[in-house]
């Protein structure tokens, strides 16, 4: 339990005095290089691609076809996903042959089996496949993967077993439990698939949310698993990111096959970005092969569901993904890199190992131009970036050139970068330090708090020229700044870190380490949430009607945005809800997660030559009793605290 001292009491001319000579500040954060790390040969999942569905849908124009598809001038989606029909023939594929012409997977999914094999009768309102009819729709599945064969010459990579098994809707659907789809697949589907020698994955079970229990029942059994090649859901419960090690341990793919929102058509880049980190957060921490959003374009009237709009016009997050897709295409392996230098930045990183090509995604959901340093532990070649933002679609810059895997680049504001190096010879990233280069010298420490530490150190000396820095934290590389300073954050409270700094020259020369210096971060201050606290938004935040994750959309604060608690909490879908007043005028629902607590910012007072008592000193007297009600709130939610801690 954190033992927390309150001041009860407060000395009028010790608050005069603090008043006058200036006003308290948080969240004041030095800039400095992010320091990405990557390593070439710690290697992670093999990327099976990205993409959306046609489903209902019937056909694209060349152009759009190359907008969504193109791997030189689209977003060069890898997949496709096609929706099987009930009536024996083959949906979109017309768009089956325009994507699988520009390098992209088709896969598909059914909706529900023919009406006369349910038990209700009907396409739509759910109703299960008759136990029956397995053998009969299994053939129905299998027969439908040849025919897109022999009509189109497109082997389809993946047959999905159900869309969304555990959901009832007014449209095709059909209920499916566990131990309905271990049956199907056991005794019916998988056999067909190999008696026909088909390759095509067989995939499972699609829930609706990131869900999986659908699925145990196949993973469990051996003979079962073995004619599973996919594991995939959606992911409409809006939940974080997780892995699925009963899948993922077993060697089978784990896909993300659908997400979307239901709002107005929003095309803006603030938009995409969440859409972004999101994509980022399934790839470096659930460790999916693949993620795919709902539509190529929507067909509920001009809302959120596809990439584009209703009229094929497309959305920032369709260049976004492109910033993924386009690049990272069906082979690649994700490789080890730092995955959130600082706040607002998320990065990760793949490699071809055939070809030595090599991708890092750099997301900046921030206000300001982000200075970005790489070091990857090999070669890397010379590297061109593309980038999204609210005035670029993928455009290519200028290349930029690396030495002995390090380079640095700014990521503009509000931004998706892709770097992309095609080198296919690699050499070896450090050699031997030559005794010119020094190493870095006073190493000390400033700005401690329970999770972050500032670290400043006397530079090295080369003859050639200092280029950076490596920072160790007990014994383990965390920054790569340019400069002589970093900023470490992300520490547990109350525990001792080593540090020791290297240098590095053009050549590629490594300095010896610097004395090590001994750490220890403090206590967690409390930080509560209450009606009435000020608070500040610590990601690009969405402020929606109400408080659900599909309400409408009021407007998206920017990082650093200051409101006011107005009401809350709610709990829904989740989420912890406050609603907030904002500075800016905007106001409205937002999750506890993109917030964190601030004090009033006290503007200082002028000191005059001739000033009047009077007016000072009630202008003193009202700010007083801001700062003083709002310690009151800290000291009661501190109480809160202290007495749920004692039950």
């Amino acid at each position: 339990m954190i033992n927390q001292t309150f001041v009860g009491t407060f000395k009028f001319p010790l608050v005069i005095f603090v008043l006058l000579i200036g006003s308290f500040f948080l969240w004041v954060q030095p800039i400095h290089a992010a320091g990405v790390l990557v390593s070439w040969e710690k290697t992670n999942q093999v990327i099976s691609g990205f993409g959306a569905s046609c489903a209902w849908t019937h056909s694209l124009t060349e152009g759009q076809a190359d907008m969504f598809f193109s791997t030189t001038n689209g977003a060069g989606l890898s997949l496709l996903r096609a929706r099987v029909p009930t009536d024996g023939t083959i949906e979109c594929g017309s768009i089956m042959k325009q994507a699988a012409a520009r390098g992209a997977r088709v896969w598909a999914t059914p909706w529900t089996p023919p009406a006369p094999m349910k038990t209700n009768g009907s396409l739509t309102g759910g109703g299960s496949l008759l136990a029956g009819s397995f053998q009969a729709y299994a053939d129905y599945l299998t027969n439908y993967v040849t025919q897109v064969k022999s009509q189109y010459g497109i082997s389809l990579y993946a047959l999905s077993v159900q869309n969304e098994p555990d959901y009832t809707t007014s449209y095709d659907s059909a209920i499916w439990s566990g131990q309905n789809i271990h049956d199907f697949v056991l005794n019916n589907l998988g056999p067909n698939f190999v008696s026909r020698g088909l390759a095509t994955k067989i995939m499972l079970p699609e829930h609706s949310g990131w869900d999986f229990s659908l699925a145990e029942a196949t993973l469990l059994d051996p003979s079962a698993a073995a004619y599973v090649g996919i594991i995939g859901t959606h992911n409409y419960n809006y939940g974080n990111a997780s892995p699925y090690s009963l899948a993922q341990h077993a060697g089978k793919e784990l896909w993300e096959t659908e997400v979307s929102t239901f709002e107005a058509f929003d095309g803006s880049i603030g938009n995409a970005l969440l859409w972004a980190k999101r994509m980022n957060d399934w790839l470096t921490i659930a460790n999916v092969n693949s993620w795919n959003y709902w539509w190529l374009y929507t067909l509920n009237g001009n809302d959120n569901e596809g990439l584009a709009d209703s009229l094929i016009h497309p959305a920032k997050r369709l260049y976004v993904m492109g910033n993924y897709s386009r690049f990272v295409r069906p082979g690649f392996v994700r490789i080890d890199a730092t995955m959130n230098p600082s706040i607002g930045i998320s990065v990760s990183a793949y490699k071809n190992s055939a070809t030595g090509a090599f991708v890092l995604v750099a997301i900046n959901q921030t206000s300001s131009a982000y200075p970005l340093t790489v070091q990857a532990d090999t070669g890397l070649g010379s590297l061109t970036p593309y980038t999204t933002s609210a005035t670029q679609n993928l455009i290519a810059g200028s290349a930029i050139a690396s030495t002995y895997g390090f380079f640095s680049a700014s990521v503009p504001a509000q931004s998706v970068v892709t770097y992309v190096s095609n080198a296919t010879t690699l050499p070896s990233a450090n050699s031997a330090a030559p005794a010119a280069l020094t190493a870095p010298t006073n190493l000390s420490s400033s700005g401690i708090s329970s999770t972050q530490a500032n670290l400043t150190w006397a530079p090295s000396s080369d003859a050639s020229g200092v280029a950076g820095y490596v920072v160790y934290r007990n014994g383990v590389k965390v920054g790569m700044p340019v400069g002589t300073s970093y900023l470490d954050v992300g520490l547990t409270p109350m525990t001792t870190y080593s540090y020791a700094i290297e240098g590095f020259d053009l050549s590629g020369n490594i300095s010896p380490k610097s004395d090590s210096l001994f750490v220890t971060t403090l206590d967690t201050p409390l930080q509560p949430f209450a009606v009435g606290m000020k608070v500040k938004t610590t990601a690009p935040t969405n402020v929606r009607k109400k408080s659900s994750i599909t309400a409408k959309l009021n407007c998206t604060m920017p990082i650093g945005s200051v409101g006011k608690i107005v009401n809350g909490p709610q709990n829904n879908g989740g989420y912890t809800w406050w609603n907030v007043q904002f500075d800016s005028g905007c106001s409205g629902w937002t999750i506890q997660n993109n917030i964190s607590t601030t004090l009033v910012l006290i503007p200082p007072i002028p000191i005059a030559r001739h000033f009047d008592a009077s007016s000072t000193l009630a202008r003193l007297s009202a700010q007083l009793k801001d700062l003083l009600n709002q310690m009151v709130l800290l000291r009661a939610s501190s109480q809160a605290a202290s007495l749920e801690a004692l039950h």
